[in-house]
């Protein structure tokens, strides 16, 4: 390769880095754009609340099968309230399932800010208004990472009590998880008891709310799955503890004019995770009862954000002013007067947040460009709100109930117009710029190859440079008209996605050269070349359809296999071809017939034990090499064997409540520090050298998976050790360069390499994700 191209290849490698930066950064503009608005007025109802405190219970990591499918013998108090008291159902999250997330939308009724995803986890960095803030007094318990959220403007009439963060142990040791909720109930209990020795003045005002962040079920969930015994006894804690501050609440205020709500921040899978969006993680119980809540013994579905709004009516506070959920007013028991009230003020809110978007958008567009929600104009839209008012005053409460659920529907409508309102047009600006982007990559793969050095690619017919100048006029009016739109009192990040178009000006200068390529290809070998480009447009479909359905992955290996079936002479055997194939199959059903495994397998567990002794046996014991490098190999594989009893030992003592002992810690984390350090004591061949990695990897690996992984792992290993052999015999053969295409430049192989390189990582995924429903 001379100078010349050396510096466009840099230039090219440094350009797609660039891009791609770009496109990530676009996922983050398009689909994480804030909701939250500032400098909206609150709403609250008019008519006299219906309860004076509320009393929240969180059970952080409950799912709604665990309390009424599976374990509802182990709750019998929930059970009875569901029964007889009060109203229970599914209330239904949204992804991200996890902590933080979920506690604002049950507590400021609206899904976190994506923005905060950039800046950091640990606590939300997003200012933002919760039915906390806009209490008369609220008092909250729990783990650090929840309630200290809602409290970071110090305020007074908040008190938060939390425990040390170190009480927080996920090694699976008995009780260790029921202790955070004791912990909860017992400081709930002395601080109720405590208020009979102080005048009742802050505690008995009417707008409290009580928040209990119960961190148990979570923490038990996460380090011993939500089917094990601990986890159950822990549901029994919750309902104990439950029925304890319901009755000493009650005691003391002795007026009938608390409510209670129930419910979690997300559920969990089987195998303790949550995070994505399964029926197991999205949908988790809500039970309600107390003053101001009916009875139902019929399900209700609610979302996750109406519970907020829900919790402030109940109490007569303002709503959160960027809420977007409504009040379930089919559970609330009051009279028709207060029920239009409240929802009478949901649409006020709700109307106040549409219109803050609607004139932030239109004071930041211009005017002959800006394009206002069609479905009902600002004035139309307060007129509505009026009328409700008007309903109320004329004492028409059916009416007033039926027109601001019709506001809500419209509002909530407008909102998610002006949210997404520049979606679609940065989602044109990033794909058509990509799109140029992949022609340009493709001229510049062209131009690297030898195939540009013929003398077919120094002519040109005269209908081939009217096409060209056809094209390139094309191109730049189309950037002309874009630059118009553009330029127009725009956001920064129109001009950072619209300088990606600019890449169109690369390709139009190059269209000579991608124009005589297809020329050059439908007039060689067209079958040929037909038959490949279908081929791999098959295969990378495939591998598209694995997203969605994990079954189309196993094609991929069946395809290697047709591919090596036609290569068996690069074999030193059709006995190693066999072996190659049966493995090929066995990673092929891989994807189709294996379920995730939750717990631990023994079995498993001695399949890839043997099968790394043969691998040892049969592949490292025979490859000469210096006798330094045999002994770091030898040292790997006797690390390997000892990740394979520690992950024993540590299955064993957290099975029996004894936790995660300090020894398996120190196994553990040697085993993780050395073994990345091995690879790079090999100096002699590559070969070698990838060997080592191997193991090295192999190490972590075992460390973390319970279930067939460990076998999978080892055969994927074999795939790809035998596919990159295969290939350098291919390379160094003098006798396939007749196999050599595109003027022995060997391009189509260059590119197949590219396609089993994806398909090989895709494979490794979907073998490790499941649909969890």
């Amino acid at each position: 390769m001379d100078k010349d191209s050396v510096v466009s290849l840099r230039k090219s490698v440094a350009l797609g880095v660039a891009v791609h930066l770009l496109m990530l950064c676009a996922v983050f503009d398009i689909y994480f754009v804030s909701p939250i608005e500032q400098g909206m007025t609150p709403f609250h109802s008019e008519a006299v609340p219906l309860a004076k405190r509320v009393v929240l219970f969180v059970s952080d990591g409950l799912r709604a099968s665990s309390l009424y499918e599976d374990h509802k013998l182990h709750s019998p108090y929930l059970r009875y309230i569901m029964e007889n008291v009060g109203v229970w159902g599914i209330s239904h999250t949204q992804v991200p399932t996890e902590s933080r997330p979920g506690h604002i939308a049950l507590l400021a009724g609206f899904n976190e800010d994506p923005s905060a995803i950039t800046r950091g986890w640990s606590s939300n960095p997003v200012d933002f208004d919760s039915v906390i803030n806009q209490s008369s007094n609220a008092w909250c318990w729990g783990s650090p990472d929840i309630v200290e959220m809602f409290n970071k403007d110090k305020l007074r009439h908040i008190h938060l009590y939390s425990y040390d963060a170190n009480m927080q142990d996920f090694s699976g040791k008995s009780n260790s998880s029921t202790d955070l909720d004791l912990w909860v109930f017992d400081r709930v209990k002395s601080f109720v008891e405590g208020q009979r020795y102080w005048k009742c003045s802050d505690f008995c005002e009417s707008g409290n709310i009580m928040f209990l962040h119960l961190l148990g079920l979570d923490t038990a969930g996460h380090s011993i799955k939500p089917t094990s015994k601990a986890y159950i006894e822990n549901i029994k804690v919750v309902d104990q503890g439950i029925e304890e501050i319901v009755q000493i609440v009650d005691n003391y205020f002795n007026d009938n004019m608390t409510a209670y709500i129930f419910t979690s921040d997300h559920g969990m899978t089987n195998w303790g995770s949550h995070g994505d969006g399964s029926k197991n993680e999205t949908e988790v119980p809500f039970i309600a009862w107390g003053a101001g809540i009916t009875r139902d013994t019929n399900r209700l579905d609610l979302k996750q954000i109406d519970i907020a709004p829900l919790l402030s009516s109940l109490v007569g506070i303002n709503i959160p002013t960027n809420a977007i959920g409504v009040v379930p007013e089919r559970i609330l028991k009051g009279t028709m007067f207060q029920k239009s009230h409240i929802m009478y003020a949901n649409s006020r809110q709700l109307t106040e947040l549409f219109i803050m978007k609607h004139n932030n958008l239109e004071k930041n567009t211009a005017s002959w460009v800006f394009q206002p929600f069609p479905d009902i104009s600002l004035t139309n839209l307060l007129h509505e709100v009026d009328k409700i008012l008007q309903y109320i005053r004329d004492g028409n409460y059916k009416m007033a109930m039926k027109t601001s659920h019709l506001v809500i529907d419209i509002s909530k409508a407008g909102i998610n117009y002006y949210h997404t309102y520049h979606q679609h047009f940065l989602l044109f600006f990033v794909t058509f710029g990509f799109v140029a982007w992949i022609i340009y990559l493709l001229k510049s793969i062209i131009s690297f190859s030898r195939l540009t050095k013929q003398s077919y690619f120094q002519n040109l017919d005269p209908i081939d440079i009217k096409i060209l100048n056809t094209g390139a006029y094309l191109i730049y009016t189309i950037l002309a008209i874009i630059s118009i739109s553009v330029f127009v009192k725009s956001s920064y990040k129109f001009y950072l996605y619209f300088g990606l178009c600019f890449t169109w000006i690369g390709v139009a200068k190059n269209l000579n050269v991608i124009l005589l390529f297809f020329k050059f290809i439908f007039k060689s070998c067209t079958t040929t070349y037909l038959l490949i480009f279908v081929s791999y447009v098959i295969g990378i479909e495939l591998l598209v359809a694995s997203f969605f359905k994990r079954t189309f992955i196993s094609f991929v290996p069946l395809y290697y296999f047709w591919k090596s079936f036609c290569e068996r002479d690069l074999y030193g055997s059709f006995f190693e071809w066999s072996r190659q194939f049966i493995v090929l199959m066995v990673l092929a059903i891989c994807s189709l017939v294996l379920n995730l495994q939750t717990e631990f397998s023994y079995l498993s567990l001695f399949i890839s034990v043997i099968l790394w002794i043969e691998f040892y046996a049969y592949v490292i014991q025979k490859l000469k090499m210096p006798l330094v490098e045999k002994q770091v190999l030898n040292f790997q594989f006797f690390m390997l064997m000892v990740s394979f009893f520690n992950v024993i030992a540590v299955n064993w003592t957290i099975s029996n409540g004894y936790g995660l002992l300090l020894l398996n810690r120190i196994i553990s984390w040697s085993l993780l520090v050395i073994s990345p350090v091995c690879p790079t004591l090999m100096f002699n061949k590559l070969d070698n050298r990838v060997l080592s990695s191997i193991l090295a990897l192999a190490i972590p690996y075992t460390l973390m998976a319970v279930g067939f992984e460990h076998a999978f792992m080892h055969l994927f290993i074999r795939v790809i050790l035998n596919w990159s052999s295969t290939e350098s015999l291919y390379l160094r053969n003098t006798n396939m360069t007749h196999r050599y295409t595109l003027y022995r430049t060997g391009d189509l192989r260059m590119i197949g390499y590219s396609f089993y390189l994806v398909g090989f990582v895709k494979n490794m995924f979907c073998a490790h994700f499941y649909d969890c429903s």
